[in-house]
C-alpha cells in the first residue's frame, strides 16, 4: 500500500520530563518550496539543537517547520562545584597588559572581565560532564520530538487527504472543460469552412477571371485557405496533451508520498497547453471556455502548492 499524500500544514505538541525539567515541545509547519527549519530551545537544552535539527531533517522533506521547547517547570538540581583557575586568569591579565602597552592604551581590566574569559572558572570534569548531560537531554527530548513529529505527520496526512479529494474534483472539472472545448471545436469547423469559402468567393466575384478554369482555381484556393486556417486554429493536439498531463497528474497524486514538486512540474505543462489553446482561439465561445480552463488550472496550482 502506497503512503498517503501529505500537506505541509499542521501542528502538534508533546509534554514530558527532560533533564529533570517539565518541558512542552511544539512543532508547526506551513508550505515552503524546500525544508526550512527554525528551532527555539531554552538555554538548558541548547546542547540538543544539532541532534534535533538532524532528527527533523530526516523526518520531513518539505515545509517551513518551527519547533520550540519551553520549560513548564524546573526540577530540583544540585548546584555544581566550580573552582577558580587563578593561573589562567593571571596569564590572561599579563597578555592584556602586553597588548595595551603595545597599543598605547590603558589596561583597564576588572575582575569581572577576567571571570568571563574561557576556562577561568572551571567545573571539575566539565567537558565529560557536559557531554553526558547533553546526551541525556537529547535522549529525553528525542522522545518528545518523536511524539510531536508523529502527531504532525498524522495532521499533515489528514489535510493531504482532504487536498487530494479537492484536487481530484478540480481535475475532473478540467476534463469536462476540455471536452466542452473539443465539442466547440467540432461545431465551429463547418462554420470556419463556410466563412473562408465565402470570403474567397467574394474576392473572385469582385475580380472575375475570364479563364474557363476559374472555378477550379476558386475551389483550389478555397481548399488551400481552409487548410491553413484550420491548421492555425486547430487545438486537438493541445487538448490531447492536456489529457495526458491530467492523467500523469492523477497517477502521481494516487501514488502517495512526497509529490508536491512533481505536481508543480506537471502544472507548468498544463498551464502551457491552456495558454496555447487560448492563443489559437479564433472564436468568442472557445475563447470564453479557455478563460474558464485557465481559472481551473490556476485553482489546481493553488491547491497543489501546499502538498509535501
Amino acid at each position: 500500500m502506497s503512503p498517503g499524500i501529505s500537506s505541509m500544514t499542521g501542528f502538534a505538541s508533546a509534554e514530558g520530563a527532560v533533564a529533570g525539567n517539565r518541558v512542552r515541545f511544539e512543532i508547526k509547519s506551513v508550505n515552503h518550496r524546500f525544508l526550512d527549519l527554525k528551532l527555539r530551545l531554552p538555554r538548558e537544552l541548547s546542547a540538543a539543537e544539532q541532534p534535533l535539527r538532524s532528527f527533523l531533517q530526516a523526518a520531513f522533506s518539505r515545509g517551513a517547520i518551527e519547533a520550540k521547547a519551553e520549560l513548564v517547570s524546573e526540577g530540583e538540581r544540585p548546584v555544581p562545584e566550580h573552582r577558580l583557575n587563578v593561573p589562567m586568569a593571571a596569564w590572561y591579565l599579563e597578555r592584556i597588559r602586553e597588548m595595551c602597552a603595545t597599543l598605547g592604551i590603558p589596561a583597564d581590566v576588572s575582575p569581572r572581565d577576567l571571570l568571563d574569559l574561557p576556562e577561568v572558572i572551571q567545573r571539575p570534569g566539565a567537558p565529560a560532564a557536559r557531554e553526558q548531560e547533553a546526551d541525556a537531554a537529547w535522549r529525553d527530548l528525542e522522545t518528545l520530538a518523536a511524539r510531536a513529529a508523529d502527531g504532525l505527520k498524522a495532521e499533515r496526512l489528514r489535510e493531504g487527504a482532504a487536498l487530494a479529494t479537492a484536487l481530484g474534483r478540480t481535475v475532473a472539472a478540467i476534463r469536462d472543460q476540455a471536452a466542452r472545448l473539443r465539442r466547440l471545436r467540432d461545431e465551429r469547423r463547418e462554420a470556419y469552412r463556410a466563412r473562408v469559402a465565402e470570403r474567397v468567393r467574394s474576392v473572385f466575384e469582385a475580380h472575375p477571371l475570364a479563364d474557363a478554369g476559374a472555378e477550379r482555381v476558386l475551389d483550389a484556393r478555397i481548399a488551400q485557405e481552409l487548410a491553413l486556417i484550420l491548421d492555425r486554429t486547430d487545438i486537438e493536439e493541445e487538448l490531447t496533451r492536456l489529457e495526458n498531463h491530467l492523467g500523469h497528474f492523477g497517477s502521481v497524486l494516487g501514488g502517495g508520498g512526497p509529490a508536491g514538486r512533481k505536481l508543480d512540474f506537471i502544472l507548468q505543462e498544463l498551464n502551457r497547453e491552456a495558454n496555447t489553446i487560448g492563443s489559437k482561439a479564433q472564436d468568442y465561445g472557445i475563447a470564453e471556455e479557455v478563460v474558464h480552463l485557465k481559472v481551473a488550472v490556476e485553482q489546481l496550482r493553488e491547491q497543489a502548492m501546499n502538498l509535501e
